[in-house]
């Protein structure tokens, strides 16, 4: 009975947590500090109430969950590792090494916990959060829609400003434009993120039957800028033809961009030959997208005119001297901290922890937990939702691909929004029985 109870009264803290989560980036803006302890304080909450609620239904779990729980447990254990092994190896203190591990853990890992917090929910219930989290999403579009309106007619410094006392904004930031548009910030309070947060809301609201607003997400994603972004959406445009038979669209699709691409090349080369400044637009486009493929190998420093090796050369080499951690990983690397000024020392076995790369998450992720740990999470969010789409057409599926894909390029498990709602269709794929499904 007390169960009972507790799980009538979680479906309102659950979305009173959302709320908070999803407003932190503004709330931020004016207390920075206590809002970012709020949210983490009812996220703990939250996970500890679902902690409670695995320990008391261990054994109604459905077999497809053990997917999930490996992938969280194996992501766990590696934080307890380093909290055990790392002061010994390093010589350091125990809490300092503690303090930036739980650091490091809270903000780029906690995200794949969060499917965990719709576990104490019953499966009616999902109705009201389908609602609610569209509700989330048109206020985001809208939003991201007015923003772009606004920072266009002249007020793109009150969003700089805004976002610049919740920590957000970064040099190339300030005026920057892209595709004749301004880099919108959102709801989620990265350019690059946004945009993948649309195609989420997109296929939210187009498998919730609501196609209006679906179109108005499309627009939302247009204008965010995050050419990421734009890729992903036609990636799984691509698969939707596919699991429809569309075979000969797709083939089309395929060899349209294949022959696209190889033109814009070309053309890129011969402006930069000849020098030219006509077509910025489209030269700095394509330029973005082959400065992918060469930072992938290859770091270049302007300044100084030289070329340094890249992220993949980087890992390569440190897999290369220690060869058996490419099976589980060489641990926590971080991301939010100096190692140098976080531990006052100038060399250090905490060195080799640096943070390999922002842009390329997915060598970060490999380098960090190794072939194990990216065949989890390959399976939770790649191979698991393709089968389940052969099963059963749903397009919410699309929503752990979109997760998938983004890897490829930024961290979006950093963005606890972005990690809430895909948490909320992992939840439905892995942790709800089956009978109810």
């Amino acid at each position: 009975m007390i169960i009972t109870d507790y799980r009538m009264n979680y479906t309102n803290f659950l979305k009173f947590t959302i709320i908070v989560v999803f407003f932190g980036i503004f709330t931020r803006t004016f207390a920075k500090v206590p809002a970012a302890i709020i949210e983490y304080s009812l996220l703990t909450a939250a996970l500890t109430f679902a902690v409670i609620y695995i320990s008391e239904r261990l054994s109604k779990h459905q077999a497809n969950s053990i997917i999930f729980y490996l992938f969280a447990i194996y992501l766990f254990s590696h934080l307890i590792a380093a909290c055990i092994l790392r002061p010994i190896e390093a010589d350091l203190p125990f809490y300092q090494i503690v303090f930036a591990n739980m650091r490091e853990f809270a903000i780029s890992t906690l995200g794949y916990f969060l499917p965990l917090l719709f576990l104490p929910l019953r499966h009616y219930d999902s109705k009201k959060i389908d609602d609610f989290m569209c509700l989330l999403i048109k206020i985001s579009i809208i939003y991201t829609i007015l923003e772009q309106i606004l920072s266009l007619g002249g007020f793109r410094h009150v969003f700089e400003q805004m976002y610049k006392n919740a920590g957000l904004v970064q040099p190339q930031n300030v005026a920057s434009k892209s595709l004749g548009f301004y880099r919108v910030w959102g709801s989620i309070g990265s350019p690059q993120l946004l945009g993948i947060f649309n195609i989420i809301g997109f296929f939210y609201l187009i498998s919730n039957k609501q196609k209006n607003w679906a179109i108005l997400s499309i627009i939302a994603l247009i204008l965010s800028t995050s050419k990421t972004a734009y890729f992903i959406f036609l990636i799984l445009f691509v698969i939707y033809l596919f699991y429809k038979r569309y075979y000969l669209t797709v083939i089309s699709i395929l060899a349209i961009s294949l022959v696209a691409a190889y033109f814009a090349m070309v053309f890129l080369d011969h402006m930069e030959d000849i020098q030219s400044d006509d077509y910025q637009m489209a030269q700095h486009f394509i330029g973005s997208i082959r400065g992918y493929f060469i930072l992938f190998d290859q770091s270049i420093d302007y300044k100084n005119f030289r070329h340094d090796d890249g992220p993949f050369t980087r890992m390569m080499m440190y897999f290369h001297h220690n060869p058996l951690q490419i099976i589980f990983g060489k641990g926590m690397t971080y991301a939010t901290i100096d190692l140098e000024d976080a531990f006052d020392i100038s060399s250090t076995p905490m060195l080799q922890y640096r943070y390999l790369s922002s842009d390329f998450y997915f060598l970060t992720f490999f380098e960090q937990y190794g072939i194990v740990g990216m065949l989890l999470l390959t399976i939770v969010y790649l191979i698991y939702p393709l089968i389940m789409l052969k099963k059963k057409f749903d397009l919410s599926y699309f929503i752990p691909l979109t997760f998938f894909f983004s890897i490829l390029h930024y961290p979006p498990q950093i963005s606890k929004i972005i990690m809430v709602f895909v948490g909320y269709i992992i939840w439905k794929m892995y942790l709800t029985e089956r009978k109810e499904q």
